[in-house]
């Protein structure tokens, strides 16, 4: 039983290096919590051995991903920085995030559930357009 506990993995059921691996981005942003386990699910399944898969979220309900030992980025909801839009600047933040995801990962592909990030940043811009109108009142 000892032995055991001390025994190296075999190399062929090992799960792969994902140092050596391309990094996959999935970003799920506003998209319903309901909905994440099955797309981690099938994301996982279908590119867990090709792709160190890395996860884009705007719902901080991280249990899926914890459940599943995924790594993920966050980024607050369009409903949050609606709600905190007088706190900063969410836009040039998200944008600052996303160059620096990008360099930090290196995805060389990226798949979007419900919004993607390009959109997600435009309805940021949105959000700061919105409060500034309403500064100047």
């Amino acid at each position: 039983m000892i032995l055991s506990i001390f025994k190296r993995a075999d190399p062929e059921t090992s799960t792969p290096d994902t140092a050596n691996q391309k990094t996959l981005l999935v970003t799920l942003l506003e998209v319903p919590e309901a909905e994440h386990d099955e797309i981690i699910e099938t994301i996982s399944k279908r590119f867990s051995f090709s792709f160190r898969i890395i996860y884009l979220v705007s719902s901080d309900n991280f249990g899926p991903l914890l459940a599943r030992d995924a790594a993920w980025e966050y980024f607050p909801s369009l409903e949050e920085q609606r709600q905190y839009r007088e706190v900063m600047d969410w836009a040039d933040y998200l944008s600052e995030k996303w160059n620096l995801l990008l360099i930090k990962w290196k995805p060389v592909r990226t798949i979007a559930y419900g919004t993607n990030a390009e959109r997600f940043l435009h309805h940021a811009r949105e959000i700061r357009k919105f409060a500034s109108d309403e500064t100047e009142v």
